[in-house]
């Protein structure tokens, strides 16, 4: 019968003073020997989360127990709104590296919060940097990027120079856990300025073969026209495995730039056919490097055959037939 539970979360409605027996309640059912009833807890977060939807200012809190404190932190982030960002700040400030939602807390902060909001929690982690592990580093960093792009803003610039710093370390670091690590933070974050390591790690002759495709596929991201020279090496050297040939023959083509496509043009004169089919496959993905691989088979210079290639006689169909409508519109 969940009559009383309705009843319990209608009643405390718009209520502030109703909080503390909520609070009270909520923090009772986390004993692991009473907490099995689901219903129950959700209907206090909500009578929680609808409370404080209502408030206008989260100060009186501040006295609060800290771990009162916490909790409302935790319900506040169902509140999209800039005064519980503004308390949510709070509580990362007061609670420092030691919160349990530390990531949530700084995105909706970010996100929500109005006026300085944004700019203080960008200094609060800032502020805090030498406590955080490298993995608090990169979900911090993530949750910071998040929170500025869907307010359609860029991350501030003294917390871009920072994930610079930390991704040029990281993936020049000894151990490739940590490369990687810088890697993915690189990508994510879309750091161009480390290009240069990413290079580096992508050459042919790269001591970390394992590295090799992640930096690459990155670098591809950040830096096509960087890229494409290190991929036409691997596709074209036949001292590499096949699987990475053709994987970089798919990579050069999905980038589909006027570049990548004349080195395939290039290369699929010299390659072996296992190869030449993957080329031909990146090339038929777009109207201009169908084009190109038709122009290079009429020209001789291509083997007929690879247009028997059921995905790139797909491909070059649909090539053909979104050029002839664009044409007619």
């Amino acid at each position: 019968n969940i009559s009383p539970l309705l009843s319990l979360w209608r009643s405390t409605q718009g209520f502030g003073a109703e909080l503390r027996p909520l609070v009270d309640l909520k923090r009772l059912l986390r004993d692991p020997a009473a907490n099995d009833d689901t219903h129950l807890i959700h209907v206090i977060r909500m009578a929680l989360r609808d409370n404080l939807a209502a408030l206008k200012n989260h100060a009186d809190f501040a006295q609060a127990p800290v771990e009162d404190q916490q909790l409302l932190a935790d319900i506040s982030l169902g509140n999209r709104t800039p005064e519980s960002a503004a308390f949510v700040l709070g509580q990362l400030q007061q609670a420092k590296a030691d919160h349990r939602r530390l990531f949530e807390l700084t995105y909706h902060a970010a996100r929500f919060g109005d006026a300085d909001v944004p700019a203080r929690t960008t200094a609060f982690v800032l502020s805090q940097k030498s406590r955080w592990a490298d993995g608090q580093t990169h979900a911090l960093l993530r949750s910071l990027q998040r929170g500025f792009a869907e307010r359609g803003q860029p991350l501030p610039a003294d917390a871009r120079t920072w994930a610079v710093e930390v991704a040029s370390r990281q993936v020049q670091a000894k151990e490739e856990g940590t490369i990687r690590g810088g890697i993915d933070l690189a990508r994510d974050l879309r750091l161009t300025e480390t290009s240069d390591h990413l290079a580096k790690l992508a050459k042919p002759d790269a001591p970390r073969a394992g590295l090799r495709q992640p930096a690459l596929d990155t670098l591809v991201q950040l830096d096509a026209a960087r890229a494409v020279p290190l991929l036409s090496r691997i596709v074209e050297r036949g001292d590499e495995p096949l699987a990475a040939r053709q994987k970089g023959a798919d990579t050069l083509g999905g980038s589909n730039s006027a570049l990548s496509r004349a080195e395939l043009v290039r290369l699929i004169r010299v390659v072996p056919e296992a190869v030449a089919v993957s080329i031909a496959r990146g090339l038929s993905g777009s109207r201009d490097g169908a084009d190109s691989l038709l122009g290079t088979i009429t020209d001789g210079k291509a083997s007929p055959r690879l247009l028997q290639d059921a995905v790139v006689d797909g491909k070059v169909d649909l090539a053909e037939y979104s050029a002839s409508t664009s044409d007619h519109a």
